[in-house]
């Protein structure tokens, strides 16, 4: 499960902590208003599970299992929707970057 951890502290990122973490929001919110810091903590936050996946994923291939397995299939979708994730994350975290107006 991803964690929202400082350094030597571990939380898990559920529903309600991430509703505080993101704090209160009107239901007209979309990504573009969140701030480059709460992208960067969002990001920082699924960067672990990013990496387990991608170690699982190539784990299941090094064991030869088959395309078809359907724990291989999950695993490897679920790596590359949570990588995209990140990529577009890390894109939000900065600044100003490319294709997108300096940001807060």
């Amino acid at each position: 499960m991803p964690t929202l951890a400082r350094p030597g502290q571990t939380r898990h990122l559920n529903c309600a902590s991430l509703k505080l973490f993101l704090g209160s929001v009107a239901d007209t919110m979309d990504s573009s208003q969140l701030t480059t810091e709460q992208t960067t903590k969002i990001r920082d936050a699924i960067g672990l599970t990013v990496g387990y996946l991608s170690r699982l994923v190539r784990r299941m291939e090094r064991r030869g299992l088959p395309p078809d397995d359907m724990l291989f299939k999950l695993a490897t979708e679920a790596y590359d929707k949570m990588y995209h994730l990140s990529i577009d994350l890390h894109y939000r975290s900065i600044q100003s970057g490319v294709g997108h107006p300096p940001r807060k």
